[in-house]
Order: structure tokens, then C-alpha cells, then sequence
């Protein structure tokens, strides 16, 4: 009898994405997982109620890859393992056949675990007021602070720079959900940590959660916090909600990511216009949190 190793990670809502691998190789890849996002693991499946984001790993043989196309295996980097993905159009939840291989190790491993983890995130996109976005997720004295910006901007520099009482959630990526008093984000992994040389070992408290107070967009410049408009604010969001998105929805047809982006869209437009938002310049030397605890305390309007 195969292996079954099963992962739930919970969510704001109450609800959760989860995970199940069959077979001792599809097992090891779901423990790792597991392990990073800081969740603990149990054995057997379990049943997903309706509407649940899951996503089932199945071990298969070399052999037996021409049993489950004709979808088109996905190569990574063009190595091995090839898998086979399939997404149920109901639900959107996936099915993965993964061929095992001794030859996955570090680079090729991180870039599996990534692929693995964003899967259950489709269908949870697609069927709650849910989105992810790109970003630095923060706590100050226990309100939710997001720092957002492009790729390259400083977001993770500036992040490790955040001297207590700020403590970062996580410095990459983020889920947020709307509930009925507002906004919540949970951590996402940094995955690059796992598929770039020299990354380190390193858990995420996936299942933390904190409701939002503000979102800083980040910018290169003296340090200082400025006002910004709702149009720039929805604007700039919305190209965080969609960095994440692409990931998400690589695999859909038009019209099905179309709504996907519509949906993240509408997301960025009720964040900025419920949150607390500016406009945050930072050097790589100055103090410029200083600006955003003046900002969030109220102090700058004194």
C-alpha cells in the first residue's frame, strides 16, 4: 500500500488550501512543503468540503506518463521530474502525476516545491473574495502593514532593515482575504530562498494572520512618507495583485484568467480605499520607517 501524507494550511476565513501526496516520493516533496510554510502534516487523505482550494500529488513511473496525457508534461529547467497537471474545470483544484528522480536536488527542487505549493491558490482566487499579492507583509504593535512596489524596487532590503518592534511576516508575497471587519493577510513563502544557490532553510508561519491597517507603496528616493492618490494607490496594487496572478493563472484559458485579473483588480480597489495609504521613499541607509510608524500611530498629522 502507497504511502498518503495529507497538509492543511489555514486561513483567515477559517477555511484552508490543503494538500495530498501519494506515494513515498510525492510524500517527501508535500513534508518539505509543509515544513517551510510551518504547517504540521498528518497521514491519509483527507475529504475537502465544498469549495476548498486542494490539490492531490500522485507518484507514477516513467511508464505510466502516457496513461495521463493528453495534457502536456511540464519540464522544469529541463530537468527531471516531468509532471502532468491537471485542473479540474468545476472546482479548479489540480491533480499532479510526478515522475520521481534522484536528480532533483537544490536549484531543481526549489523551483518543484514553488510550483506544487501555488496550485490549491487557483482555485482559492477564483472562488472567494481572496487575492495574492506581491510584497512585504509587516506587523507594527499588532496591525498589518504592507510594503508593495515592482520587482527590483527594495521591498526584501528594506524589509531586513525593519528594527523591532516591526517583525516581518514574510518579505515576498502575501494572501489576503476580505472578511466582514475588513482585511487579512497570511504569509506566503519566499520561494527564490529554495531555488537560488546558497538559500537557506527557512519556515514561514503560513497560518499566521493579521488584519490590515496599511499599505505603504514603495519608492527609491529621500526618506519620507507622502500622501497618495486613490487612483495611484489602486493602480500600484493592482500591479502587485497581478505579478501574482500571472503565476496563478498560467494555465487557464483567456477568458478564465481575464475574470481572474478582474477579480484581483476589484481586490485592489477596496484595499485602497479601506486602508490607511502612502507613498514611502527610502535610501538604504536613512531611518525611513520612522515616517511609516509616524503614519500609522498618527503622529504625522501632528
Amino acid at each position: 500500500m502507497r504511502e498518503i501524507l495529507s497538509a492543511k494550511i489555514q486561513l483567515p476565513s477559517g477555511g484552508f488550501y490543503g494538500y495530498t501526496a501519494i506515494g513515498g516520493y510525492a510524500a517527501a516533496q508535500l513534508a518539505k512543503i509543509a515544513g517551510i510554510c510551518g504547517t504540521e502534516i498528518f497521514a491519509g487523505g483527507f475529504s475537502p468540503p465544498p469549495g476548498s482550494a486542494c490539490c492531490v500529488i500522485e507518484e507514477i513511473t516513467r511508464a505510466e506518463v502516457d496513461r495521463h496525457t493528453p495534457v502536456e508534461p511540464d519540464k522544469y529547467t529541463l530537468f527531471e521530474p516531468s509532471i502532468i497537471i491537471k485542473i479540474d474545470k468545476a472546482t479548479l483544484n489540480a491533480r499532479v502525476y510526478i515522475v520521481p528522480s534522484a536528480a532533483m536536488t537544490g536549484e531543481k527542487t526549489g523551483f518543484l516545491w514553488r510550483r506544487l505549493y501555488y496550485l490549491p491558490l487557483l482555485s482559492l482566487v477564483t472562488t472567494s473574495a481572496t487575492c495574492v499579492a506581491h510584497g512585504v507583509l509587516a506587523e507594527f504593535k499588532g496591525s498589518g502593514v504592507i510594503v508593495s512596489g515592482p520587482s527590483g524596487i527594495g521591498k526584501s532590503t528594506a524589509s531586513r532593515r525593519l528594527p523591532p518592534p516591526w517583525n516581518v511576516l514574510a518579505d515576498d508575497c502575501m494572501i489576503v482575504q476580505k472578511l466582514p471587519d475588513g482585511f487579512h493577510a497570511s504569509p506566503v513563502p519566499t520561494w527564490s530562498l529554495y531555488y537560488t544557490s546558497g538559500g537557506m532553510a527557512r519556515r514561514f508561519a503560513c497560518e499566521r494572520s493579521i488584519k490590515l491597517a496599511s499599505l505603504f507603496l514603495l519608492d527609491r528616493g529621500t526618506d519620507r512618507v507622502e500622501p497618495i492618490t486613490h487612483k495611484q494607490a489602486i493602480i500600484g496594487f493592482t500591479r502587485s495583485i497581478g505579478d501574482m496572478t500571472k503565476i496563478l493563472t498560467g494555465r487557464l484559458p483567456d477568458p478564465a484568467r481575464q475574470t481572474v485579473f478582474d477579480r484581483g483588480f476589484a481586490m485592489a480597489s477596496e484595499i485602497a480605499g479601506e486602508l490607511q495609504v502612502r507613498h514611502l521613499y527610502a535610501t538604504l541607509t536613512g531611518n525611513f520607517w520612522s515616517g511609516m510608524e509616524a503614519a500609522a500611530t498618527g503622529a504625522e498629522q501632528q
